[in-house]
């Protein structure tokens, strides 16, 4: 018998198992392993740069919300100096500014640029790279009018470089979404509805609204601010020193008026009440609703019809007032911690509103 120390031999096939194994991972998870990986080399670049003066103010010594900038930036292109000084945050809410859209939009091959510029019109005119096809979005003062937007300070110190900034995000949604991953909206549009919001919330409001009971309280409290002003009046009849008036409703609406009852959910009267929706206020309906993940033409027409209170057989029976009514209303619903939830709420309220009327 031999006493011969045999050599050791690997399992090679062992050995390989692992790599096998690994090698054969899902591409999703391949794809999520390496985004970590990026995560963690954004985390390293944002603790070195938050104490510096090359870090803007927003993100100064906020390295979870820097690295967080730095892998936005990433995904369209943005180094990561880059990233931190394009985006803000307003209110807890990061979005890129309008010009960085279009930067992303260029640096993709696609043409973007200004028709007409001025204190009251702006034109952004764009087109995808290889097409001939030319989007454009217009932005008027009338039309910030209807949204409510022309009282807000920035509208008013600076109105031609705001209504670039609508034009521009609108234009760059149109022919680079894919470019530009679906941002939903830009800083200037959040900082409006911040500001909106903000005027609203500083009334005192003591009227209560009947929602279903599962509602959360934050959800129940959005839900109001989204519902159309003439359901307000209905369930709030002290809202006479209510604050300012939303889009679509009378600017004196604070004065005493003796037929406001009778005439709460009709449309109010403007420039705008017989004037045809708008091409770019449709595509806006489109885009939010698609948001909030309604896409069948009838559910989408029952949305928007419940919202003015009235039965439509296509967006185009709109009116510009009515149209301006229902993006207001939709831009709150999407604005809210769950938009969906608070946009059934809403609607809920509205055709339970519809059954009680036609009970009495």
């Amino acid at each position: 018998m031999s006493t011969a120390i045999a050599p050791f031999q690997p399992d090679t096939a062992a050995v390989a198992a692992p790599a096998a194994r690994s090698s054969a991972l899902p591409a999703q998870a391949a794809a999520l392993v390496e985004w970590a990986h990026s995560a963690d080399a954004a985390m390293h670049l944002a603790k070195g740069l938050v104490s510096t003066p090359f870090c803007p103010q927003g993100f100064r010594e906020k390295p979870y919300d820097a690295a967080a900038a730095i892998l936005a930036g990433a995904e369209v292109g943005l180094s990561p100096l880059g990233a931190l000084r394009s985006f803000d945050v307003i209110q807890g809410t990061a979005a890129p500014r309008a010009i960085t859209l279009r930067a992303i939009v260029q640096s993709h091959g696609h043409q973007i640029w200004v028709e007409e510029q001025t204190s009251a019109r702006a034109i952004v005119a764009g087109k995808r790279a290889g097409s001939d096809r030319i989007e454009r979005s217009e932005w008027t003062i009338d039309r910030a009018r209807g949204l409510g937007l022309h009282t807000k300070d920035n509208w008013k110190k600076q109105p031609g470089a705001m209504l670039v900034a609508r034009a521009t995000a609108e234009c760059a949604r149109l022919i680079a979404a894919d470019a530009i991953l679906g941002i939903a909206y830009v800083a200037e549009e959040i900082e409006d509805d911040q500001v909106e919001r903000a005027e609203q919330e500083q009334p005192k409001r003591t009227a209560r609204r009947r929602t279903t009971a599962e509602a959360r309280p934050a959800t129940r409290a959005t839900a109001e601010r989204v519902a159309p002003p003439a359901r307000r009046a209905q369930a709030e009849p002290e809202s006479a020193n209510a604050g300012p008036p939303l889009p679509g409703e009378d600017e004196h609406a604070d004065d005493p008026d003796p037929v406001a009852d009778t005439t709460a959910r009709e449309p109010v009267a403007s420039g705008d009440d017989k004037r045809k929706v708008t091409r770019d206020q449709q595509n806006k309906l489109h885009a939010q609703l698609g948001e909030l993940g309604i896409t069948d033409r009838d559910d989408k027409l029952r949305v928007v019809g419940l919202l003015i209170n009235q039965r439509l057989a296509s967006s185009s029976d709109l009116t510009r007032a009515e149209a301006s009514q229902v993006i207001d209303m939709l831009d709150r619903a999407l604005g809210s911690d769950d938009p969906k939830r608070t946009l059934d709420i809403v609607l809920a309220q509205l055709e339970d509103g519809d059954d009680n009327g036609g009970a009495q």
